[in-house]
């Protein structure tokens, strides 16, 4: 892998852990408001993902 293949996949390994914890985070939330808040993050990382090639299914 190029060093540019290996910056993109150390982002997308951390995203993807971001968003397993927001995931979690979701399941466990009470507050309407955090739970918003955490949707707003959950959609910005999967944006970010996106961007950089991820799909839901992967």
């Amino acid at each position: 892998m190029t060093p540019e293949q290996l910056a993109v996949a150390k982002k997308c390994d951390s995203l993807l852990l971001h968003r397993t914890r927001v995931l979690r985070d979701l399941e466990n939330c009470r507050d309407e408001r955090y739970r918003k808040t955490l949707a707003d993050g959950l959609a910005f990382l999967e944006s970010e993902l996106t961007t950089l090639g991820w799909t839901a299914s992967s």
